[in-house]
């Protein structure tokens, strides 16, 4: 009987390895959407897609609940405290929302810091390890299906398009920990809805806004 591993060979998503596998779908997802990275973008954290993806960039605002080196903006994406409404082209919103309790609150808060007509581009977690902390944690995972739900919901939004990534290969790689580079090309080369990895969307913000 074949034995399997009772541990993984990170706990860090492979970072301390390379490239997580997640984010390799997660730079495929955005190189295929960069179309909609111009303009005055905002991201979590730091700019570093946005420096990546970006074209005709017109300024790089960063989203943070605390203080840091590259924050340009404190506030609240569950609250909507202290963020300005109509106000980016592109929101960058990778793998951050499952990390929030209120979703709900979260989706309607992204959608209201982009202008009318701006574009909301997000990626969750489907099949992945917990990233607790002693300071935070994760509630949530995500099919393609609940993704496109929270944010067709919304009254703003105009369109939903979702694409999911993974297979069987990749989903066991990632949740040993392994980095991309250790993975044949040829497990990146096809998709099992299945086995969803990661999801992304790329969201419309309606041009005529009700009530404005």
């Amino acid at each position: 009987m074949k034995s399997y591993p009772n541990r993984p060979v990170s706990r860090s998503f492979g970072f301390d390895r390379g490239q997580p596998v997640d984010r390799y779908f997660i730079d495929q997802f955005l190189e295929k959407n960069k179309v909609h990275i111009t303009g005055e973008l905002l991201e979590i954290g730091d700019a570093s897609y946005s420096k990546k993806f970006g074209r005709d960039v017109e300024s790089f605002d960063v989203l943070d609940i605390k203080e840091h080196e590259e924050v340009t903006l404190i506030g609240n994406l569950e609250t909507g405290e202290n963020l300005p409404s109509n106000r980016f082209d592109c929101f960058i919103l990778t793998q951050v929302i499952h990390l929030l309790y209120d979703l709900k609150g979260a989706s309607e808060m992204a959608m209201d810091v982009l202008k009318p007509g701006g574009t909301l581009l997000v990626t969750v977690p489907g099949i992945s390890q917990s990233c607790k902390t002693k300071t935070y944690g994760d509630y949530w995972r995500f099919t393609n299906m609940s993704l496109k739900r929270l944010f067709q919901d919304l009254e703003v939004v105009e369109s939903v398009d979702v694409s999911s990534y993974g297979n069987l290969p990749t989903a066991q790689a990632f949740l040993e920990g392994r980095a991309s580079h250790e993975l044949n090309r040829s497990a990146f080369s096809f998709h099992d809805p299945h086995y969803e990895v990661i999801m992304g969307a790329v969201i419309k913000k309606s041009d005529e806004i009700h009530g404005s």
